[in-house]
């Protein structure tokens, strides 16, 4: 325990090292103890710094970016389809992708992390990339006067080896970093298991269920 003075205020600092890559929930649980068992006399308050207080800031300016990312890059697919439903498909899909990235984080047994949270954000643009090639294709048949329900088909089935083959590199690729236990893993780990775990939900989506949709949404509008 150090003593010191700060702005005119004494201040003690205690310094703690956390073994674990869960932070937050150190923090967390170090605050309900303090809590529970300490009673602060009154001018005293208890402040958790450090390392935890820059995952604090850096996840403020990481989600501002990461929602600016986002919509960013919907602007720029409806530039390119030029059409709102589409677009709107295209946002649907990243919920289905990130719920891959969560659950491979549950079944890793890791914590959501600085490096994770990056990997989510690279998962989106990966989203984004894979139902933008098949929704091109969709156009493409369209204003050649195909049905609805055959360019959904035509589009499902010949972007799959492209799909497929953006979806096997990433993953492939991450496979060692998720793997890793050597010197860096905590940072390694998180962000490659995001990837790989959010890839296959999106590509089943991207194959599956954005075909469907796509048929649904331009009977739809005939309709109307």
């Amino acid at each position: 325990i150090m003593a010191s003075r700060e702005q005119a205020e004494r201040r003690e600092a205690i310094m703690v090292t956390v073994n674990s890559t869960d932070l937050v929930g150190f923090v967390d649980r170090a605050r309900a103890a303090v809590e529970n068992q300490v009673k602060l006399p009154a001018g005293y308050r208890l402040e958790f710094s450090g390392a935890y207080k820059n995952w604090q800031s850096g996840s403020r300016r990481l989600l501002i970016s990461s929602i600016a990312y986002i919509l960013l890059s919907l602007g720029l697919v409806y530039v390119v389809l030029k059409n709102w439903w589409q677009t709107a498909l295209v946002a649907f899909g990243l919920p289905f992708a990130f719920v891959g990235g969560v659950y491979g984080l549950w079944l890793g047994g890791l914590p959501l992390t600085i490096p994770a949270a990056i990997g989510f954000v690279t998962l989106g643009g990966l989203s984004i990339l894979n139902k933008l090639v098949l929704m091109t294709h969709f156009n493409d048949l369209r204003s050649q006067g195909v049905a609805p329900a055959v360019a959904a088909l035509r589009s499902a089935k010949t972007r799959l080896r492209p799909v497929l083959m953006t979806a096997l590199v990433a993953s492939v690729g991450f496979v060692p970093m998720a793997l890793s236990t050597s010197q860096g893993a905590e940072l390694q780990r998180p962000f490659a298991t995001v990837v790989i775990f959010g890839i296959l939900t999106s590509v089943s989506l991207t194959l599956l269920i954005i075909p469907l949709f796509l048929a649904g949404g331009e009977r739809s509008d005939k309709l109307e």
